[in-house]
């Protein structure tokens, strides 16, 4: 087996660097609203984590967006669709059931 050459070993190292498990590359996905923040949202359902106890309740809000809300402390967490996709992608979706 012949040697990999110094551009494929730069190619490499140079995607690891790039790749979105790099600590400062990874994207903030979603935002916190404060507990003040007032808005129209269907209810989807709740969820229990049975782990913790913790309740979260989900909701679809009014531009269409997932929010989840905290049981415990009334946060927020909302996320487009385009940003759930992604997460969706890179968590494996497209990639063949080999």
């Amino acid at each position: 087996m012949a040697a990999p050459s110094r551009k494929r070993c730069a190619g490499q190292a140079r995607n690891r660097k790039a790749h979105t498990a790099n600590p400062k590359h990874r994207r903030k996905v979603g935002t916190i609203a404060c507990v003040q923040t007032v808005g129209i949202a269907r209810s989807v359902g709740k969820v229990m984590d049975p782990a913790t106890g913790a309740e979260y309740s989900v909701d679809i809000g009014i531009d269409g967006g997932v929010q989840i809300t905290s049981g415990a402390t009334g946060r927020r967490w909302t996320a487009a669709w385009d940003e759930l996709i992604d997460l969706a992608i890179a968590a494996g979706i497209d990639r063949g059931a080999d």
